[in-house]
């Protein structure tokens, strides 16, 4: 098992009720504009990475099929294991859908790939998460912030890396935007030792703005999203 992995596991452990409460991965007009995007036909989805499930149960009540997937057992899926070696038979999906999880993800490529194997001919990847600025100096940092947050974060994939993993698909769309949650729930649900907690603030205090991302000003934290819509 690789690190990244275990490190993932070890941090989400003990928070899955944490991301079940999560307003932020429940918010009804992400979800909402997934299944649009995702369009009229519905068949067998696979959510990947679950975490609270709140994309799993979207994609059910708009009539899907579905899989839950997560590399964490407290979080309750339906089949456990590595988003880069889905344990799954080649052409099994319609859909391949993650949202706010691909920045956990070691190497994008290898979900990319795992995704492609999965999905039948005409399936649709759609993705959700966190990204980074072409600004490399203010992506790095982004990341550092991340990262102390949540030390199993990876990296928030920037759009041209993502359409470099994503070269043979046809990427339908792909959109950046921001998303603001409230600051005191995003930095409670991470469970901090109070030390990061300190250093987190201080250090969003001194950076109140990285191409968008940071604090607002009005109790609110603004993060950067890349929103995906690929077919195989």
């Amino acid at each position: 098992m690789a690190e990244p992995l275990r490190e993932s596991q070890r941090y989400f452990a003990d928070k899955a009720e944490a991301y079940r409460q999560s307003k932020t991965h429940a918010n009804e007009d992400d979800l909402a504009r997934m299944i649009s995007w995702l369009g009229p036909n519905r068949g067998r989805a696979l959510d990947v990475a679950t975490g609270g499930g709140h994309t799993a149960r979207a994609l059910r009540e708009a009539g899907f099929d579905v899989v839950s997937h997560d590399a964490t057992a407290s979080m309750r899926p339906d089949v456990l294991s590595d988003a880069e070696a889905l344990p799954f038979k080649s052409g099994s999906f319609d859909v391949v859908a993650s949202r706010i999880a691909p920045h956990h993800f070691p190497d994008i490529r290898k979900f990319c790939r795992e995704a492609s194997r999965v999905l039948r001919p005409g399936g649709q990847l759609y993705v959700f998460d966190l990204t980074t600025p072409i600004v490399k100096e203010h992506a790095a940092q982004i990341d550092e912030i991340e990262r102390l947050r949540d030390p199993s974060h990876g990296h928030s994939w920037s759009s041209p890396e993502w359409r470099r993993a994503l070269t043979g698909w046809n990427v339908e769309r792909m959109e950046t935007s921001t998303s603001e949650m409230d600051l005191e729930a995003w930095i409670a649900r991470a469970q901090m030792r109070p030390e990061r907690e300190v250093e987190l603030r201080r250090i969003l205090a001194a950076r109140p703005n990285l191409s968008g991302y940071g604090l607002t000003g009005d109790g609110k934290m603004r993060v950067l999203r890349v929103e995906i819509l690929a077919r195989k």
